[in-house]
């Protein structure tokens, strides 16, 4: 089975992320082959721009 965890670093001792959909990366877990594997979340990169540019309404 895998697991997606939302998590805040590439390293297995992160903390896990408050926010699912913001989280900066994402932790995938093979429980069977105990293999892990980082994602980058693109869409939270797209989140902190358009706050970083005072923005809110265009980037719901």
């Amino acid at each position: 089975m895998k697991i997606a965890m939302p998590v805040d670093d590439k390293f297995m001792e992160t903390s896990v992320c408050q926010s699912f959909g913001r989280a900066p990366y994402f932790l995938i877990y093979d429980t069977e082959s105990k293999e892990s594997v980082f994602l980058d979340n693109s869409a939270a990169a797209s989140q902190r721009w358009c706050r970083d540019q005072g923005s809110t309404d265009h980037c719901r």
